[in-house]
């Protein structure tokens, strides 16, 4: 069963890396350039590589105002910034997206990236490991700060729920 678990972890980024290349294909990359960043030939390497090629080049797009995609590298950082799947938590995904309606904005961008899991509400692993590494950048960073204080605010607040609902032994004494 190791032998079967190693090969499943190979290629569980397989779909996912395919994916990524025919989307940057389309886009007008060529494949030179989707490939060249490609050292080893894991797919988790492969995936993380092309995840960052195509949040740089989703970045350096220009979008019509009404077009439902311009948000969309906003929104996939927000979720690089959240811990375990977002079902259960809908206040959370309303913080990291500054949307009120969340759920139809997550829908919308899982129908239109593959590495964005519908049912967990999360981003694929090897991405999300990706972004979370790519955050330390300070222009990136930057760009999830409004996100970032939102999600603290919601968190604070529920802590001070917490607090007011428990007593302390603080503070009975």
């Amino acid at each position: 069963t190791s032998q079967i678990d190693m090969i499943a972890r190979f290629t569980r980024g397989v779909p996912l890396a395919v994916s990524f290349t025919a989307e940057l294909l389309q886009e007008g990359q060529q494949i030179d350039d989707v490939c060249q960043e490609i050292h080893d030939g894991l797919p988790s390497s492969i995936v993380s590589s092309l995840a960052r090629r195509y949040l740089v080049h989703a970045e350096q797009r220009t979008y019509a105002p009404n077009d439902p995609r311009k948000e969309d590298v906003n929104k996939i950082l927000g979720l690089a910034l959240a811990f375990g799947d977002l079902r259960n938590d809908p206040e959370l995904l309303t913080a990291l997206f500054d949307s009120p309606d969340p759920l139809a904005d997550f829908d919308d961008l899982a129908r239109r990236h593959d590495f964005v899991l519908p049912i967990s509400r999360r981003l694929h692993d090897d991405v999300q490991r990706t972004l979370r590494t790519d955050l330390l950048d300070p222009y990136r960073r930057n760009r999830v700060t409004d996100a970032n204080m939102r999600a603290a605010n919601l968190f604070s607040a529920r802590l001070e729920n917490i607090r007011k609902r428990h007593t302390t032994l603080d503070r009975k004494s």
